[in-house]
């Protein structure tokens, strides 16, 4: 098994972090959709698993509803939301490595898709899974 960078350890751990002190989904009503939405950073100042990474003075309201495998060079998408993406990234100094990238859908996937009460379970096979070491201890 391969040793990850430690650019994906670090990302894994804030996130990871965060995500389980948080312990709620960021999530909005989105009016067009009538539907509720995760984001990046709610009304309420929640933030989602990429979102805990984006800084303050960084954060652009056009990524919101844009998964973060737009930055995989091969995504059909809009030129315009990549941008932005790129541009927070850049400005947050967030890692773009395709190790980074993948590290961040799947983190992700886990915030979006997951009920919070499975996330330190899902959180932990996703450590085990590529081989990131983790002091679980200090989430009880």
């Amino acid at each position: 098994m391969n040793t990850p960078s430690k650019e994906v350890i670090d990302i894994f751990t804030k996130v990871t972090k965060h995500l389980l002190t948080q312990n709620a989904k960021a999530e909005s009503f989105n009016e067009k959709t009538q539907h509720t939405d995760c984001c990046y950073l709610t009304p309420t100042g929640l933030k989602c698993a990429i979102g805990c990474l984006i800084k303050s003075d960084c954060y652009d309201p056009a990524i919101e509803g844009c998964n973060v495998s737009i930055l995989h060079k091969d995504t059909p998408v809009s030129s315009k939301r990549q941008e932005a993406f790129r541009k927070v990234f850049e400005c947050s100094q967030i890692p773009t490595s395709l190790d980074a990238i993948d590290i961040m859908v799947s983190l992700q996937r886990i915030h979006d898709q997951t009920n919070v009460l499975d996330w330190k379970h899902r959180l932990q096979l996703l450590a085990a899974d590529n081989n990131i070491p983790y002091d679980w201890s200090q989430h009880g």
